[in-house]
């Protein structure tokens, strides 16, 4: 199973421990780590001199302490290429729950479901509104494994921003 290390934002920057201030720029970034992923939040200017590449970033600006918190498709779904494009077994079940998601949004489409053997997983072929196709494996988890990887998968990504508009830059 994939492990988390889901920190809370902290109030400033991992590297300088500058405060973020109300409309500060906050780059948040996700790193892999042996079989897990870990967020870490940063500062524009520090990130911008960053000595690590990350696994996968977006760009917010802070918000003052009650602001809503709002997951937006298109960070969801830049997560998803990379998680889906990963070589590491273990992000398969994070490909599949991100899918079960982005299909709820419309983000993506089922077009095919290759049948499951004994030995091998079911497949699903998926596409999004450009035509680009995916293919994800259901990694045939149990339910409770699933609410357990949805609560970390909303902690990880849980942005803070200010509309559902804003744009993600993912690298």
């Amino acid at each position: 199973m994939i492990e988390w290390d889901i920190e809370k934002r902290r109030s400033g920057c991992r590297l300088c421990d500058g405060e973020f201030r109300e409309g500060d720029d906050v780059v948040s970034a996700v790193f892999p780590k042996a079989k897990a992923f870990v967020r870490r939040d940063y500062c524009a200017s520090c990130y911008d001199r960053r000595p690590f590449r990350p696994f996968s970033f977006w760009k917010s600006r802070a918000l003052a302490a009650k602001a809503r918190r709002i997951v937006t498709i298109d960070r969801v779904f830049a997560f998803f290429e990379k998680v889906v494009a990963s070589p590491v077994p273990e992000h398969r079940r994070v490909a599949y729950l991100l899918s079960l998601w982005l299909m709820r949004k419309r983000a993506l489409v089922l077009r095919e479901t290759v049948s499951a053997t004994v030995a091998d997983p079911e497949v699903f072929r998926l596409e999004d509104g450009d035509g680009r196709s995916f293919r994800v494996e259901n990694p045939r988890i149990d339910l409770e494994s699933v609410e357990a990887l949805e609560k970390e998968l909303q902690s990880l990504l849980a942005l803070t921003v200010e509309t559902e508009t804003s744009v993600a830059s993912v690298t």
